[in-house]
């Protein structure tokens, strides 16, 4: 529960909201307004705004503030209309601190972490048991399954488990052999280096899924490393090479099987306030291009210094999948990788889009 509201009273930036635990925030009468959860502002069955935003008078003002129900809620009467806003103090807490949102990520600080691994069975019949996956998902970027049937029925049946199954050029649930069917370095034995998928989509996949349904050989280890925790790393000692990965857009490209996929990217995406958003890197997938001649040399400087913090081993996550396992990781901020092996592996796997994997965790967090 978040704190209740202690006190409120008009500033130069509109209303000062304090709360029991004295954090403070400013709120611009506009948008106080704007987001009056009246029912003549706004329709709680749709959750849509009823407010006509662009008749707001620019003179707007507010006839009286009071704070109600034991500082659950603060009731503002607006002198040009004959209303009161009331605005719940956790609704407010969360737009001026985004409080309401997802898990607080952790990142590899120390190492990679032992993943944490969640039952099959209890996932299936339990939204506490997926509360706890996808909330665990959230904070560490990469979690096990296991207890799965060496199966792609059941491949299917965990990711709509979570939420629709996103379809792309490799279908929806798909599974790959090192037998050269695709255009792709996955559908063979060799090593594939740290990368994320889906470069050359305009919206990269949000969560990846391999499941390993039969694997008789050796080798064949999966590699991951958080790409926030490098890239963190790269701001700290290399703020100049952050800002060149966080600005340059690079295009990934799907050239085969009947398509030409292209996309740009930053190798870092970044929130307006600099916050990592996505690590969307792949050096196998990057399409020709010139960068401006005067980045063209610290931007391929920028990308060696970045790739060498991902090659340390210190950063590296291993795992040899056999039957019955599947890792679920965060492709917007998890690259992966394989190590090259002999006999036979037969893998599954499944993408989602990272908005629907972002409102079955809201949903379930309540």
């Amino acid at each position: 529960m978040p704190p209740k509201i202690r006190s409120a009273e008009m500033s130069p930036q509109g209303l000062s909201v304090t709360w029991a635990d004295a954090a403070r925030a400013d709120f611009p009468l506009i948008w106080l307004r704007d987001h009056c959860r009246a029912p003549e502002s706004y329709d709680a069955a749709t959750n849509q705004r009823r407010v006509d935003t662009f008749a707001i008078p620019g003179d707007l003002a507010a006839a009286a503030v009071a704070v109600g129900d034991a500082g659950a809620v603060l009731e503002v009467t607006w002198r040009q209309e004959d209303l009161t806003s009331r605005y719940d103090s956790a609704f407010l807490r969360a737009q001026a601190f985004d409080e309401a949102g997802l898990p607080a990520r952790r990142l590899w600080a120390e190492g990679p972490p032992a993943p944490v691994r969640h039952g099959f069975a209890e996932i299936l019949e339990s939204d506490a048991a997926l509360r706890g996956l996808l909330s665990d998902f959230w904070r560490d970027g990469l979690v096990v399954v296991d207890g799965l049937p060496s199966e792609l029925a059941a491949t299917r049946r965990l990711a709509e488990r979570i939420a629709y199954v996103r379809e792309t050029i490799f279908g929806g649930v798909w599974h790959f052999q090192a037998d050269g069917a695709r255009a792709d370095s996955a559908y063979s034995n060799e090593a594939v280096g740290l990368h994320t998928d889906g470069t050359y989509s305009e919206d990269p996949p949000g969560l990846q899924c391999l499941h390993c349904l039969a694997f008789d050989g050796e080798g064949a280890f999966n590699v991951f490393a958080d790409g926030f925790r490098v890239a963190e790393r790269l701001r700290s000692d290399a703020p100049e090479a952050f800002r060149l990965l966080g600005e340059v857009e690079v295009p990934g490209e799907y050239l085969g099987d009947g398509v030409h996929l292209l996309a740009r990217h930053a190798v870092l995406g970044l929130e307006p306030g600099g916050a990592l958003r996505r690590v969307c890197f792949n050096n196998f997938d990057r399409a020709p291009f010139r960068p401006q001649p005067e980045v063209t040399e610290a931007f391929y400087a920028a990308l060696r210094r970045f790739h060498a913090l991902l090659s340390e081993e210190a950063f590296h996550l291993r795992l040899q999948l056999g039957p019955g396992l599947a890792v679920l990781f965060d492709n917007w901020r998890v690259l992966h990788a394989r190590t090259g092996f002999t006999g036979h592996r037969h893998m599954a796997g499944f993408y989602l889009n990272r908005e629907d994997l972002e409102s079955r965790l809201r949903l379930l967090l309540g």
